[in-house]
């Protein structure tokens, strides 16, 4: 036999026949995960759902669907919700109008994909690369109230030396750490109406699902631009030892427990400043105003190949958010000619309660609703270490 699983010039034998059939229905498997779709995971035929169906049941095919939107070898724009309620439903599209009157073992695998698909959605939207501090800062799970961190990078006077090797030098936990504030919750309702699925809109349902997910994002981004530039309050929120304490000290401040704030305009020389005042490799560059073009004290430009000229700094890259440059949030006053320089993976967090969570709701399901979801999610920034970053102002 040779090496195709398809090649039929092998005899007609039992034995050949149960291998093309296995082979088929590994390959059919793979068909409907990934080999038949693109590399995006949009070329999907829809048309082969109800041989699927017929094969598998049901609740396997949605079962496989849901796992295969999850793991992202299908994308939520391969899909046709009319297509889905026609294979699903028991009579097709003539129960979408009483779909309420059905039973939940009838309609809970076409509501499961559909609420897969939403979820899919929301959760592409929320990361979306425009929200850039949410994609710099690190994202740590949080009990609803807050947790407590360790400040400090490195134990202070350590040799590593111990008289009794049975008896090592006792690292006293919560010497000094910071409070991380209770989480914060956001939750909206999406209803997918028996007119989307009977007229097929189909990317009606996504862009609502994009809308509510991109909400939540700038919700999140928001939180996270207040954190680290401290833009609306002069209220301190970074708390150490249980007392609240300014997270940016002037470098001249001699009696400050840190020096992470400089008077300086953004240039190639404060750059090297800035890095001075941190304990680590830089990792971004935050500009939080608008500086669709960034210039240095000697008028010429800040831009990515200058950046790398600099010793030691080649992995740095510059992060305008699309929030600032659209207006989005409100910027303080004194932030106009603010910079922001560090490791904000190591400075900053979100303190993630839990991520994008889908429920099906029947609380807000009317007449005109097929289907009813509740999106939620929950998290809340939060200010770790001064001594990753510096804050820079001319």
């Amino acid at each position: 036999m040779t090496n195709n699983p398809f090649d039929t010039s092998v005899p007609i034998s039992p034995a050949n026949l149960a291998h093309a059939v296995a082979m088929i229905k590994h390959y059919g498997d793979v068909r409907w995960g990934t080999s038949d779709t693109s590399d995006d995971g949009t070329a999907f035929d829809m048309h082969d759902l109800q041989n699927r169906i017929d094969h598998d049941g049901v609740t396997n095919t949605s079962q496989f669907l849901i796992d295969a939107l999850k793991a992202g070898t299908l994308k939520p724009e391969a899909f046709s919700i009319r297509q889905l309620a026609e294979c699903f439903l028991p009579d097709g599209l003539a129960h979408v109008n009483v779909i309420q009157t059905l039973n939940t073992e009838t309609t809970e695998p076409l509501i499961s994909v559909l609420g897969a698909i939403v979820e899919a959605k929301v959760k592409e939207a929320f990361t979306h690369k425009d929200f850039v501090l949410a994609g710099l800062v690190s994202t740590i799970p949080s009990h609803p109230q807050g947790e407590k961190m360790d400040p400090f990078p490195f134990i202070e006077d350590f040799n590593g030396t111990v008289i009794d090797k049975d008896n090592p030098n006792k690292l006293a936990l919560f010497d000094s750490y910071v409070d991380t504030p209770a989480v914060t919750h956001r939750g909206l309702s999406l209803a997918i109406t028996k007119e989307m699925l009977l007229q097929d809109q189909t990317h009606l349902l996504l862009q609502h699902a994009a809308k509510v997910g991109f909400a939540f994002g700038i919700s999140k981004e928001q939180q996270i631009i207040i954190e680290v530039t401290k833009a609306t309050s002069a209220t301190f929120t970074f708390s150490l030892n249980g007392q609240l304490e300014d997270f940016y000290y002037s470098v001249e401040n001699f009696s400050a427990p840190w020096g992470n704030r400089m008077s300086e305009p953004i240039s190639i020389e404060s750059i090297s400043a800035a890095r001075k005042q941190i304990c680590n490799n830089l990792r971004g560059l935050l500009l939080p105003e608008h500086y669709d073009i960034v210039t240095t004290t000697r008028n010429d430009y800040l831009d990515d190949d200058t950046i790398k000229q600099i010793d030691g700094l080649s992995d740095v890259r510059l992060y305008q958010s699309v929030l600032l440059t659209n207006n989005l949030l409100p910027i303080h006053y004194n932030m106009r000619n603010d910079w922001y320089i560090g490791d904000f993976s190591r400075a900053f967090a979100y303190m993630e309660s839990h991520g994008i969570t889908l429920n099906k709701s029947d609380v807000h399901v009317d007449t005109s609703h097929a289907a009813c979801f509740d999106i939620f999610e929950a998290g809340a920034a939060a200010a770790i270490n001064p001594f990753y970053v510096v804050r820079c102002n001319s």
